[in-house]
């Protein structure tokens, strides 16, 4: 029942928590997330538990959160997340009190989808406590220092409210220096209290239980969220999109303390040039902040993720005026 429902909630945070305080930098290896994602029946269970609770300063922003986890072991991890790589840290690009952005260079990739060799994984201030057992630690218990080289196994997170791809530690706040594995920690101990791997492992021998392990998955995905259009171009836009409509903004409401960026609006649906969906009925879809006014009247791309609607790209929403020339492209 705790996996399901943490299960839940991570659903909940890839949809919300990507609007952080921080100003996000543009990830050099943001690329258009494939959408070719293998249906992964074994789904990552990260540090989201039963709860949330968010710390805020005296401006509203959020500070820290505690949360609650379920218990994973190193090989369990490795049956769930996305991507696993020995990477450089080159760059520390945003840290603040909440939130720290490391950039790495990857020398080597183990499982995960190509990239340009560069990747940001981020780490923010949340406190752990492991179900049913002592251990707790603070994502930011992890500290990776400029110029040295890491083992990363990461989950990929996609959405198109995101200004690049987010990668973060896949479960467990690992930790693994590649100059010396006897270091390595999990859930805050040793990392060897948390895998069958023996604690006389050398980086050798890590790399290759490693690498059999992650080969004993079939249908590994390659992110965790909905890919989207990353092309700016109209025509690729409305042929990318799942829908295509004018809608009346009935309401806008927030999503939570942490999302700054959008609000969730509900869309009377007027027309419909592409998809299946009703006219007059009534749906949601989160909008950038300020894009929409109620009442107001517009020419939307969405993408159907089953419970409600996302924009299928960055520029989604369009002004009645370019009406014409939409259709003309529908044609």
């Amino acid at each position: 029942m705790r996996r399901i429902l943490a299960l839940l909630i991570l659903a909940c945070y890839i949809l919300s928590m990507a609007a952080c305080r921080s100003q996000p930098v543009k990830d050099p290896s943001a690329e258009n997330p494939s959408t070719e994602n293998p249906k992964d029946d074994n789904p990552p269970i990260n540090f989201i538990g039963d709860e949330i609770r968010n710390e805020l300063d005296e401006n509203g922003n959020v500070v820290k959160t505690e949360t609650e986890s379920v218990y994973l072991t190193y090989e369990e991890v490795l049956d769930r997340c996305t991507d696993v790589v020995k990477a450089e840290c080159v760059e520390i690009i945003v840290k603040n009190a909440y939130r720290t952005e490391y950039l790495f260079s990857v020398g080597e990739r183990y499982c995960g989808e190509i990239t340009n060799g560069l990747l940001c994984v981020v780490s923010e201030n949340i406190d752990v406590t492991v179900y049913d057992t002592d251990f707790r630690y603070n994502h930011r218990d992890v500290v990776y220092e400029v110029g040295q080289v890491y083992y990363l196994v990461l989950l990929r997170k996609v959405s198109v409210y995101q200004e690049r791809d987010e990668y973060i530690n896949a479960a467990g706040n690992m930790f693994f220096p590649a100059e010396n594995i006897s270091n390595s920690t999990m859930h805050g101990t040793s990392f060897f209290d948390h895998t069958v791997l023996d604690a006389t492992a050398d980086e050798s021998a890590f790399l290759s239980y490693t690498i059999t392990e992650l080969n004993k998955k079939e249908n590994r995905a390659l992110y965790w969220g909905t890919s989207y259009t990353v092309a700016e171009d109209l025509s690729t836009i409305l042929a990318e999109a799942d829908v295509v409509a004018r809608v009346r903004i009935k309401k806008k409401s927030s999503l939570g303390e942490s999302v700054i960026d959008r609000e969730l609006c509900t869309l009377e649906v007027l027309g419909v040039y592409k998809g299946n969906i009703a006219v007059g009925s009534a749906v949601s879809a989160p909008i950038f902040m300020n894009r929409v006014q109620v009442g107001g009247e517009y020419l939307v791309t969405l993408t159907d993720i089953g419970s409600i609607y996302v924009l299928s790209a960055k520029e989604s929403v369009f002004e009645v005026s370019r009406e014409e020339e939409i259709l003309s492209y529908l044609k």
